[in-house]
């Protein structure tokens, strides 16, 4: 559905699938603390969200890899899940950059 919606545009859509992307990791995580932790951080993260997914390039960007860290998941190799999810935040934080982050926090 992520690819559907981002290759339409549409940014509402793309957002709330996001949001259950990354809840589903954070329950998988297994720990009540992390995922309150993230939950909590999440919330501010939604309006970056709302925000930078509008950019149809970054959706289409962020649902590979979303692809490509569920597909390390499942063959269980957390060195390399861990890699793209480090690569996934640096990019997350570029694009931040790009709008600027007061910019951001202001809309």
């Amino acid at each position: 559905m992520s690819d559907f919606h981002a290759a339409k545009g549409n940014a509402e859509q793309m957002v709330e699938l996001d949001n259950k992307f990354h809840e589903i990791l954070y329950t998988a995580s297994g720990s009540r603390e992390l995922r309150h932790v993230l939950s909590d951080f999440h919330h501010y993260a939604q309006r970056v969200r709302k925000i930078t997914l509008s950019d149809k390039n970054r959706a289409v960007d962020s649902n590979n890899e979303h692809r490509k860290i569920v597909e390390a998941l499942k063959q269980h190799d957390a060195q390399l899940a861990e890699t793209l999810a480090n690569q996934h935040i640096m990019k997350t934080i570029e694009n931040m950059d790009h709008y600027g982050w007061d910019n951001l926090l202001k809309k």
